[in-house]
């Protein structure tokens, strides 16, 4: 009898720790989670937009971006696990312009993928803005717009860290126009407004600061004879000698036009995502700062 009464309270005692470990281990998983849930999640299909929700956000978010360095937005193919992660995602900010056709197709024909993920377009508000080019984050006032644009719906997503998120937004915004200012003041002491690249993706860049791109390829790794003519017998006649690439294009063709015509190429970079050799140390305005430095050459 003594035996079953100290092999009965052995069993509690194990069946009330057993109990406990569970219950706990609970408690610290859902706090985990809580801990994890405090981020919002967030989802970029660019650089400048991942840039933009991690300044305004900062630790306040953790922001995933679908475009890899390197890789042409237009060509992103999402994988079926990328969309399963959309799916516990917060916010997916996206350019719109037709920039991300693949990207939108594939979501939208996941629909049950989708949850409760809000699906933004940060070019929604933009007025009058020419859609042949879905570079407008060149622009730095149209960046400015975007990124007002995810400071809203970040301040909607998380009431109580509006303030954090709106001082953070003012702060990302002087520097914008700080930028914008600095182009602005090169402009001014230009000789000329013409600059030549080989793919029309500067058309915000050129507008805000009325100059205007030549450029050699409507279309990539199509150069016709008759406009390279063209373009190239303006280049003599304005004296201009340097012509602009892509910071990803290696065309055989530049490299000829280069050699023949004893021109200078520089890499003008369009910043859809990181130039691959340099995504450590580069970011949005260190690179936009380059295009400065690389037009005023060409400029003057």
């Amino acid at each position: 009898m003594a035996f079953s009464k100290i092999y009965f309270k052995s069993f509690f005692v194990t069946l009330i720790l057993v109990f406990f470990f569970i219950f706990t281990g609970c408690v610290a998983k859902k706090n985990s989670e809580n801990f994890h849930k405090e981020k919002l999640n967030i989802y970029t299909t660019i650089y400048p937009l991942e840039y933009f929700a991690l300044q305004i956000g900062k630790e306040k978010v953790r922001v995933t971006n679908l475009t890899s360095s390197g890789i042409d937005p237009h060509e992103v193919d999402l994988s079926l696990k990328q969309l399963t992660e959309l799916s516990n995602a917060d916010v997916l900010f996206y350019n719109g312009i037709g920039l991300e056709k693949n990207i939108i197709r594939k979501i939208n024909k996941l629909e049950k993928l989708k949850g409760n993920l809000k699906f933004i377009n940060t070019s929604l508000n933009l007025k009058n803005v020419d859609t042949s080019d879905p570079h407008i984050w060149l622009n730095p006032l149209y960046a400015k717009e975007q990124a007002k644009v995810i400071f809203e719906i970040l301040s909607q997503l998380d009431k109580k860290n509006k303030n954090f998120y709106f001082k953070n937004y003012l702060s990302l915004s002087k520097r914008l126009d700080e930028l914008d200012q600095k182009f602005l003041e090169m402009v001014k002491k230009a000789k000329r407004n013409e600059f030549v690249v080989t793919w029309p993706s500067f058309l915000h860049l050129a507008n805000r600061y009325g100059l205007k791109q030549l450029y050699l390829s409507s279309s990539q790794g199509d150069f016709s004879p008759k406009k390279l003519e063209h373009i190239l017998h303006h280049l003599k006649a304005k004296g201009i000698k340097i012509v602009f690439t892509e910071s990803h294009s290696s065309s055989k063709t530049i490299k000829v036009l280069v050699k023949e015509f004893n021109l200078k190429a520089y890499p003008l970079y369009t910043i859809e995502n990181l130039p691959k050799n340099e995504a450590v140390k580069e970011d949005y305005f260190s690179l936009m700062l380059k295009n400065l430095k690389r037009l005023e050459m060409s400029l003057t």
